[in-house]
């Protein structure tokens, strides 16, 4: 399974198995900054703020925080050294992940902001010219649904998050 999120643009390219996570963007801070997003996140976050290129966390911060000051990298770990080393104040990527690197990262003083910034479904991408292949994984996902594996699985591996329905 890839996070990979389901967009109208990707559809264009693949076709996607029945999503089996609800998620959606979050944020990654220094935990001396976490009290700034007690009360929700603010329009303007404070800061530059770290993307992965070209993803939907890139897309989120160019449409939502336009004037705010952005800072692109290759891989979440390289923005996850850059946020350590106060070179951004905060990092927004796809929930899972942010959970990863705060879990990484723990000892480095890096926390979640628990405040999904987008509403996202998580889903297996497959080619379009193999719909027997869709048949039988979007039956496979149904089979582990109704009988709680998938929702185990989710839950021993990103707690946080629920199946999606």
């Amino acid at each position: 399974m890839s996070c990979m999120t389901v967009t109208a643009a990707r559809s264009l390219r693949v076709t996607f198995a029945r999503p089996y996570l609800a998620m959606g963007q979050m944020a990654l801070v220094r935990r001396e900054d976490v009290n700034m997003y007690a009360l929700g996140f603010p329009i303007m976050p404070r800061g530059v703020i770290g993307v992965i290129k070209a993803t939907t966390s890139d897309f989120l911060v160019q449409q939502e925080f336009s004037r705010s000051t952005c800072k692109t990298f290759k891989t979440p770990q390289d923005a996850a050294k850059a946020l350590v080393k106060k070179k951004i104040d905060l990092f927004i990527c796809d929930a899972p992940i942010v959970a990863w690197l705060s879990g990484m990262h723990e000892v480095d003083g890096l926390v979640p902001v628990p405040i999904f910034l987008t509403d996202e479904k998580a889903a297996w991408a497959l080619r379009k010219s193999d719909p027997e292949l869709l048949t039988t994984v979007n039956a496979a996902l149904e089979k582990m649904q109704k009988d709680g594996r998938a929702d185990a699985i989710i839950k021993r591996w990103i707690p946080l998050y629920q199946m999606s329905k």
